[in-house]
C-alpha cells in the first residue's frame, strides 16, 4: 500500500466524518426547531386559556344578572387588552424572524427618547418605585426611533415587575465615541447565574418570574423582541 493511497483514503475518511457531522447538526437544528413549535403552540394555548375563560365566565355573568356592572366591563377590557398585546407580539416576532420589517432608519436624539420613556414609565409605576435617570446625555444617532422605543419600554417595565415594592430603576445613556450606551438598572433581586444565558430566549420565562401574579406576569417574549 502506498502512501498516496493511505492518504487519500484517510482524506475520503475526513471527508466522510466532516459530512456525517454536518448532517447531524442539520438533524439536531430541525429537532430543535420541532421542540420550539411545541413549545409555541403550548404557550399560546396556555396564555390564551385564562383571559377566554374569564371572558366567557364575565359575559354569563352580565347574561344571568340582565345588566353590566362595571367591574365585569373593567375586568374583560384588561383581559381584551392581554390578548391584543399577546397576538402583537407574536405578530412582531413572526415578522420579524422572517425578515418583513423595514426599519425606519432616521436621525434623532436619543435623550429626547428617554424623556419620553421616563414620563411613560412614571405612569406605568404609579409611585410605587422611584424612577430616576443617571448620566443622561445629549445624543445624535441614526436608528428606528420607534424599534428602540419598545425596547426601553420592555426594559422598563420588566425593572417595574421585578423590582419590590419601594426600590429604584435607573435610566441611564452616555456616548462612548462614536456609539452610545444605554441601560436600565434597578434593585431587584436580580437575575440566577444560571439563567443568564437563556434570558433572552423565546418563551423564557426564569423562576423568578413565576412569584408574579398572573396579572403581573409575562408571555416570555418581551426580551427575545427587545434581542432582535
Amino acid at each position: 500500500m502506498t502512501m498516496a493511497y493511505e492518504m487519500r483514503e484517510q482524506a475520503r475518511a475526513e471527508d466522510l466524518q466532516r459530512r456525517l457531522a454536518a448532517e447531524q447538526l442539520v438533524v439536531d437544528r430541525l429537532r430543535d426547531i420541532d421542540r420550539m413549535k411545541h413549545d409555541f403552540v403550548e404557550m399560546v394555548t396556555h396564555e390564551l386559556r385564562t383571559p377566554l375563560t374569564v371572558l366567557k365566565g364575565n359575559i354569563g355573568l352580565i347574561r344571568l344578572m340582565k345588566k353590566a356592572d362595571e367591574e365585569s366591563l373593567i375586568s374583560m377590557e384588561k383581559e381584551i387588552d392581554r390578548l391584543i398585546r399577546l397576538v402583537n407580539d407574536l405578530l412582531l416576532i413572526t415578522q420579524a424572524e422572517g425578515g418583513n420589517i423595514d426599519l425606519n432608519m432616521v436621525f434623532f436624539n436619543f435623550k429626547d427618547l428617554f424623556g419620553e420613556i421616563y414620563s411613560q414609565l412614571l405612569v406605568l409605576d404609579n409611585d410605587v418605585h422611584t424612577i430616576v435617570m443617571d448620566q443622561v446625555e445629549d445624543a445624535t444617532i441614526k436608528g428606528d426611533r420607534d424599534r428602540l422605543k419598545q425596547v426601553l419600554l420592555n426594559l422598563g417595565s420588566n425593572a417595574i415587575k421585578y423590582t419590590p415594592k419601594g426600590g429604584k430603576i435607573t435610566l441611564g445613556l452616555r456616548k462612548m465615541q462614536d456609539d452610545v450606551c444605554f441601560w436600565v438598572s434597578d434593585t431587584g433581586q436580580g437575575i440566577p447565574e444560571e439563567e443568564l444565558p437563556h434570558l433572552f430566549d423565546r418563551l423564557f420565562r426564569g423562576r423568578n418570574s413565576y412569584k408574579l401574579t398572573y396579572r403581573e406576569g409575562s408571555f416570555g417574549l418581551g426580551l427575545s423582541i427587545v434581542s432582535w
